[in-house]
């Protein structure tokens, strides 16, 4: 049974449409369409909304149509491509520029009713609840609701952060439904995305401590220094300038100049084998910065004897991930797969998608898809990639 019809019978009260007021608000651009990515809870949150406007905003750029973000400024971030007009309007306006909107994209929210009651066409995008339980459906014909195309049965819990049900939609179906609400044709092919880490949505900005990094680089940003990749100490002083760092090593780092830009070290994070220096291990924790200890031992019992080395310390077993491990159909072409990763890699001043694009020397020249790197160091980092067959 539908929200407003429980209520309906609760109450003993037949519904009716709500008249909605509005107040001009003047905008900058005559075409538009809107996006309120704003989630009722963490479950209701869509982790890939920024590759959907990316992809939106490369298409509706040649129609002059721009892409208006509204909603709450303090709980959704700021997607890319879009006009931010977060925490811009109050209730009235945001009606009245919603209501002349080409489309209005949204979860299961207010603004998807406020869009519904308007008459203004809409996508909302469902995940933990089902469209039968809360949908608009103030007014037929102007609602296009999204699921996840695999058969997962609505989970109603808020508070679920990994694992998502609504993750499980591909973020080109709803490029695609965008589209053919606002009857554009797409020329290019968007692929299909076969896989997508559990690790996609987090951004990650990494750096090979190998050059001295000019000011406008990650400022006031967290940065993981990769000396696990190159271990180089010459600069950490530079990088610790206005940056907050993780550092991640399988060497022991000088003592002293961890001293010096500690107030800059969110924590260091150890790679451990037989030949950790605990005595190292001891001083790092006597200055008071936070350690992380790993190991991607597979044998449990050399994990067991590495634990038992190192008994006052916990380390942590990491599973590595592999080609063959990771939910992927065995059929698939691999020499047509490309993939979008969400991490940012800097080494000599150069932009690389991932650890593998930097051994085989292939710095990013634009935001598109990248070809695989079919080698080990590539799908130990897949669950920071989203996978397109094309």
């Amino acid at each position: 049974m539908h929200l407003l019809d429980r209520f309906s019978s609760i109450c003993g009260v037949k519904p009716s449409t709500p008249n909605i007021q509005e107040s001009f608000y003047p905008l900058s651009v005559e075409r538009y369409i809107t996006i309120n990515h704003t989630p009722a809870s963490i479950s209701h949150k869509y982790d890939y909304m920024d590759d959907v406007t990316h992809e939106l905003s490369t298409i509706l750029e040649d129609e002059n149509i721009k892409i208006l973000q509204i909603g709450d400024k303090s709980e959704s971030p700021q997607l890319p491509n879009c006009i931010d007009m977060r925490g811009v309007f109050n209730l009235k306006q945001m009606t009245y520029v919603i209501k002349r909107s080409l489309c209005h994209i949204s979860g299961d929210s207010f603004c998807g009713d406020l869009a519904n009651i308007a008459r203004t066409p809409n996508l909302q995008i469902f995940g933990p609840t089902p469209p039968y339980f809360s949908s608009s459906k103030w007014n037929d014909g102007v609602t296009k609701v999204l699921t996840p195309e695999s058969s997962c049965v609505p989970s109603f819990q808020n508070e679920v952060a990994e694992n998502k049900i609504i993750n499980k939609i591909r973020p080109e179906k709803i490029t695609e439904n965008v589209l053919n609400i606002l009857g554009i044709d797409r020329v290019d092919d968007p692929g299909k995305t076969i896989f997508v880490g559990n690790k996609y949505h987090n951004k990650i900005l990494e750096a090979v401590p190998n050059f001295i990094p000019h000011d406008s680089v990650f400022p006031q940003c967290n940065v993981h220094l990769r000396l696990d990749y190159e271990f180089n100490e010459s600069y950490l002083v530079n990088w610790a300038n206005n940056r907050k760092l993780i550092l991640l090593s399988d060497k022991a780092i000088n003592i002293d100049l961890l001293r010096h830009i500690k107030p800059s070290i969110l924590h260091i994070v150890y790679e451990v084998n037989e030949k950790t220096c605990q005595k190292h291990l001891t001083e790092v924790k006597n200055c008071g910065i936070p350690l992380h200890l790993f190991s991607k031992l597979k044998d449990d019992q050399s994990i067991q004897d590495l634990r038992l080395k190192f008994l006052d310390w916990q380390i942590e077993q990491i599973e590595v991930s592999t080609k063959k491990n990771i939910d992927i159909p065995q059929e698939v072409d691999y020499s047509s797969v490309l993939y979008k990763s969400s991490k940012l890699l800097l080494s000599n001043e150069k932009e690389y998608s991932s650890k593998a694009a930097w051994l085989n020397n292939s710095p990013k020249a634009n935001d598109e898809p990248f070809a695989i790197h079919d080698s080990p160091d590539f799908w130990e980092e897949v669950e920071h990639f989203r996978l397109i067959q094309k």
